[in-house]
């Protein structure tokens, strides 16, 4: 059974923020998919690979966990309501805030936003990852062609004036 942790103090990930970041994922999933060759294409597999499991495993621990989740987020709402605190405020007589319902939705909240921070989490690193992989690519790319334009120009046979007018691309 999964280890507990107490909730998050940080908001969750916002909905725009969240769109952003998997439409940037995607992006770099379809350019790696047709820009990647050899060596880099293996790592990107196996990144994409880890992930995509990873992910697999933290819905299906989310699924089958749910219910033991929310019981250990709603003793930990409950504890921490109920400790002390130093500034007294007098209640009234036979007065209690406490409300069962409210703090097992509560629990709930923050377990379905601890879920979806995780994943953002796991998107956020195979971002990173990706994108690294496809900035080397294209810096093993640039060396690769560097070599060849410096050939390029060094054999130019044309005459000195048309050597002096930039080619265009043909």
């Amino acid at each position: 059974m999964r280890k507990t942790r107490p909730a998050m103090t940080s908001r969750p990930p916002n909905l725009s923020d969240q769109i952003r970041q998997t439409f940037r994922l995607a992006n770099l999933r379809h350019e790696a998919a047709k820009s990647l060759r050899g060596e880099d294409q293996v790592a990107y597999t196996k990144v994409v690979t880890a992930y995509a499991e990873q992910r697999k495993a933290e819905i299906q621990a989310y699924q089958s966990e749910y219910q033991t989740r929310v019981e250990a987020e709603r003793k930990r709402l409950i504890d921490k309501a109920g400790e002390k605190n130093k500034s007294y405020q007098h209640r009234g007589m036979g007065a209690d805030k406490f409300d069962g319902d409210a703090i097992t939705r509560q629990a709930e909240r923050n377990v379905r936003q601890d879920h979806e921070r995780t994943l953002t989490r796991l998107d956020q690193q195979e971002t990173e990852i990706v994108g690294g992989i496809l900035e080397r690519a294209a810096h093993r790319q640039e060396q690769r062609e560097t070599p060849k334009r410096h050939f390029q120009k060094a054999v130019d046979r044309r005459s000195g004036q048309e050597r002096r007018t930039t080619r265009s691309r043909e």
